[in-house]
């Protein structure tokens, strides 16, 4: 269902078709590093939205991790496969283990695929029980995606995409922002994190303890501070202009200030000054004519 609401989305857009995967070209991946106890049994488990497909890894025995390919069917299971499955645990094995996919063969040390040059993108207000495939099958009419997350550290309701090209990015999400999915309207937004969070990362609690080198001096007792402000008021928050939309940074408190993104999402308004009077419906009977409205 998801994507046949972003195929008709592009297609009354007339928006461009996107270009294929920019690395893999054979619906085939090499994967490796898997314990012996991994079976083929788990192996299906782990790839079941990506069939049909053929497992093909050798074990001989020895104790060793093994390693192997998988075979698709279609060089777009393989490429959902790659965006969906790479780095994240096999289903129900114990001891935990991940998947470590790539187009390539395995080498030692590891070749690594060169990083995306689009921007991750936020996609938030997510239906309950979203899963990876859902998201990737939403996304990857608009372009190749490199990795599609719905568990990704922001929330329940909150996943990440990142697309290999970041025209293909721009055009999912001037699609998709604030689009209907399975009843909930979704937002997608750029992901920046917080700048205050780089200021704290910088903190070291082992750095030396700081210490004056000069003598301290007394003010006289008639000195006074000024009393203008020392600091040059507070510049009013600026704006992100993205495609069809405008992105707002996240105050520090108050509403909006719980956004793990650091800015506020434009789906939602926030109404101050209201009358003591007015409650929720009265709210939402104003509001309804404007459109669908969430919560």
């Amino acid at each position: 269902m998801a994507t046949d609401y972003s195929q008709r989305v592009m297609l009354n857009s007339g928006a461009r078709q996107p270009e294929p995967h920019p690395y893999l070209h054979e619906p085939l991946l090499y994967i490796s590093g898997l314990p012996p106890s991994v079976s083929d049994q788990d192996l299906a488990l782990a790839f079941q939205q990506c069939a049909p497909f053929r497992p093909n890894v050798a074990r001989d025995g020895s104790g060793l991790p093994i390693s192997g390919t998988i075979e698709f069917k279609y060089l777009e299971k393989a490429e959902k496969a790659l965006a969906t499955l790479q780095s994240r645990p096999i289903p129900n094995h114990l001891p935990a283990a991940q998947l470590v996919l790539s187009p390539y063969p395995s080498t030692t040390p590891p070749t690594p695929l060169p990083p995306p040059s689009a921007s991750p993108r936020l996609v938030k207000h997510l239906p309950s029980g979203f899963a990876d495939s859902q998201l990737y099958d939403l996304f990857r009419p608009f372009g190749a995606l490199a990795s599609v997350r719905t568990q990704a550290g922001f929330g329940n309701d909150t996943g990440v995409v990142e697309f290999w090209r970041e025209e293909d990015a721009r055009d999912a999400e001037q699609a998709l922002h604030c689009a209907d999915v399975e009843g909930q309207n979704i937002a997608v937004q750029i992901y920046q994190p917080r700048k205050a969070g780089a200021a704290i990362s910088e903190f070291s609690p082992n750095a030396p303890a700081f210490v004056p080198t000069g003598a301290m001096v007394a003010y006289p007792t008639q000195y006074s501070p000024p009393r203008t402000a020392p600091y040059p008021p507070r510049s009013p928050l600026s704006f992100l202009h993205g495609p069809g939309q405008q992105v707002q940074y996240a105050p520090m408190s108050g509403p909006g200030s719980t956004s793990h993104s650091g800015l506020i999402d434009p789906c939602n308004l926030f109404i101050k000054n209201l009358d003591t009077s007015i409650d929720s419906n009265s709210l939402f009977s104003h509001f309804r004519q404007f459109g669908q409205i969430v919560r």
